[in-house]
């Protein structure tokens, strides 16, 4: 805004423009006419001036208001800043814990699908060894099975053939009687006939 766009200029304007100073009798202005009106447009200068100076003394205050307001507000936005950095620095220590646990995380599930893996061939394998294990055990018994029953069968025939034999001992002891007790009663008879002869013939065999 200039100094012309003033209210109270443009009034001081107007009135210097319709301003009627005192005229002399013989030529020329009054003196106490022009020095009324100066006095009159001097006084609404000083009033104006006092007026901006009025103005300005508020601008100042306000200007000084706002100075200490926007100090104020570059300390807050300092503080501020000083608390962002301080986050953002706490952001990335907790992005980088975040990504360090991601990748433990990570090392400890291919671990952990490493021992499930190792325990499913584990037990595959144990469940693969107890089978053959137990067929091998079952052939065993089952050859132990039938060992056992040619060892039966081989018992019962040879006791088939002890109980023969007893039999045919007993059959040819009692033959054996029989004949040894015909040939006792044959001899016994044989003597009481021929005693002398019988002797001589015994003692020639003997001899």
């Amino acid at each position: 805004m200039e100094v012309r766009d003033i209210p109270e200029i443009q009034e001081i304007g107007q009135y210097i423009r319709n301003m009627k100073l005192k005229r002399k009798l013989f030529g020329g202005c009054d003196r106490e006419s022009v020095l009324s009106h100066l006095c009159s447009v001097t006084g609404k200068y000083e009033a104006i001036l006092a007026k901006q100076q009025e103005t300005l003394a508020q601008k100042n205050e306000e200007y000084d208001s706002l100075h200490s307001r926007c100090a104020e507000l570059e300390r807050q936005q300092a503080e501020s800043i000083a608390v962002i950095q301080k986050q953002q620095k706490l952001l990335n220590h907790v992005k980088e814990r975040e990504q360090l646990l991601r990748q433990q995380y990570d090392r400890l599930d291919q671990f952990i699908k490493t021992i499930e893996q190792m325990r499913g061939e584990l037990l595959q394998k144990a469940k693969e060894e107890a089978e053959k294990e137990v067929r091998t055990i079952q052939q065993a018994i089952e050859q132990k099975r039938k060992t056992a029953a040619e060892l039966t069968r081989q018992c019962e025939e040879q006791r088939a053939k002890l109980d023969g034999y007893t039999c045919q001992i007993t059959q040819t002891k009692e033959k054996i009687t029989t004949q040894l007790q015909s040939l006792l009663c044959q001899i016994d008879g044989k003597t009481k006939n021929e005693p002398p002869f019988q002797i001589v013939v015994n003692h020639e065999k003997s001899g």
